[in-house]
């Protein structure tokens, strides 16, 4: 291969894109001191793959980018591109079929360096591997700069050794030796970590297959266990029907009990309705019994200020009264009513007193009728206790059948609501059907109890009611 032109752009002082032709057979570039000369030099091996500052009289790598003058702003990249003539395919095998093979590198701040085979990004590896065995390179012989033939002649054994095989095209060779012993190593390693896979692997797979037969075990009986479990919930669900039919047919019993207990109490209130009746009409035949008192009071008092002794009769009057007064205090005469009779019958006594002369023929006869109003008053009395004896024993016989048919009452309103709440829990269960659920068990097993507990509670209050 032979270099026909090279391209330079913001290459230290080559801001502006150049292009250098070599065409003939012998090329010079001449100038005065710092054209540039040593430049096309160093671009052509920055080219190549040096990767020596130094060797490029820099500081860092980004020092080949022109950093400005007096005139210029700098630049932020550099370029340098070597075309060469490959006619003869002298080429590697992979760039043999190019007739010109061109070589880029590019250079950005702050991002690093690109290279390029005929516009085609590859690596630096690349590159060396194109001119490896040519003598070209960065360290090839090819380019003898100042002092190059000093350091060849003043050269190490070692250095003197591989300048030799690079003329000789060895290079190539040990070079593509040492990728292959490098591979080698890399194989070797590979293989020892696949082995210590491989173990690992096995031990998993004993591990895998264990567990495997676990799960198919785990599996069956899972599948053994829904199968019962689904039966379980078949057995709770009839039995929970025929719970159900026999509390309704409890329930039925019972409504059939509390319609007999509402007649019951109907025919209480009837009779209670009757003794209110005749308690009224006592009450009446008492009010006339003691308005005949009066007026038959009236007479005695008229008969008794007709009498010589008429103190002592009113003294005997006044106990009387105040007897009667006692007993009749629960009903409808009161001791203001009393008391105004006493001085209505003082104020008769006065009266009468002028009268007195009439009356004492009529006196015997007076006392003969006061004789027989007395009998039929303390008859009126006793009757009217009896009767408040037997209405306090009605009353008594009422209360207490009016608590126990609250009770009953209550007793039966409890269980109507516990009926509902079975009777949800029992369409649940119907709803859910063969559901797995593992607190259904538990629930129907509730249901069971509550169905058990009011069927005692029913037996009691059937008790209570006999």
């Amino acid at each position: 291969m032979k270099l026909k032109e090279i391209k330079l752009a913001g290459f230290k002082t080559f801001v502006d894109p150049t292009t250098i032709k070599v065409d003939a057979q012998l090329a010079g570039i001449v100038g005065p001191n710092g054209c540039g000369k040593s430049n096309v030099t160093e671009s052509i091996k920055w080219v190549l793959g040096s990767s020596s500052a130094k060797e490029l009289r820099g500081g860092t790598m980004e020092d080949v980018i022109f950093y400005g003058s007096d005139t210029r702003q700098p630049v932020s990249r550099a370029s340098a591109e070597l075309f060469f003539d490959n006619s003869e395919g002298m080429a590697p095998q992979a760039w043999a079929s190019y007739a010109e093979i061109s070589v880029k590198r590019v250079i950005e701040k702050e991002k690093g360096s690109s290279y390029y085979i005929n516009n085609t990004q590859v690596r630096r590896k690349d590159v060396a591997d194109l001119f490896l065995g040519t003598g070209l390179g960065a360290k090839g012989y090819a380019i003898i700069g100042q002092n190059t033939v000093s350091q060849i002649i003043e050269a190490k054994p070692e250095e003197l050794k591989n300048f030799l095989e690079e003329a000789a095209g060895v290079s190539q060779y040990k070079e593509r030796r040492k990728e292959t012993e490098y591979r080698l190593r890399d194989t070797k390693e590979n293989l020892s970590r696949v082995e210590d896979l491989l173990r690992e692997i096995n031990q998993q797979i004993t591990k895998l297959e264990s567990q495997a037969e676990t799960a198919s075990k785990y599996n069956k009986h899972q599948e053994n266990l829904k199968f019962q479990e689904a039966q379980v919930w078949a057995l709770k669900k009839r039995d929970a029907n025929e719970s159900w039919d026999q509390i309704k047919t409890l329930i039925t019993n019972q409504q059939t009990e509390l319609d007999q207990f509402t007649t019951a109490l109907r025919d209480i209130e009837v009779n209670v309705e009757n003794a209110r009746q005749e308690h009224a009409d006592t009450s009446n035949e008492i009010n006339s019994a003691q308005a005949k008192f009066y007026e038959v009071n009236a007479l005695v008092s008229d008969a008794e200020n007709a009498l010589n002794n008429i103190k002592n009769n009113l003294e005997r009057l006044k106990v009387t009264l105040v007897e009667s007064e006692e007993k009749l205090k629960s009903h409808t005469t009161s001791i203001d009513e009393i008391e105004k009779a006493i001085e209505e019958n003082q104020n008769l006594i006065q009266i009468e007193n002028e009268k007195l002369s009439q009356h004492q023929q009529n006196a015997v006869a007076d006392k003969a009728s006061l004789v027989k109003v007395e009998a039929e008053y303390r008859a009126a009395v006793e009757k009217l206790e009896v009767q408040q004896s037997e209405n306090q024993k009605i009353y008594e016989l009422i209360n207490l059948e009016s608590t126990r048919i609250d009770y009953i009452n209550k007793g039966i309103e409890d269980l109507e609501v516990r009926k509902k709440q079975l009777h949800d829990e029992s369409l649940a269960i119907k709803e859910k059907g063969g559901s797995h659920d593992s607190t259904s068990p538990d629930h129907i097993g509730d249901i069971d109890n509550q169905i058990t507990l009011a069927d005692n509670e029913l037996s009691e209050k059937k008790e209570l009611l006999r």
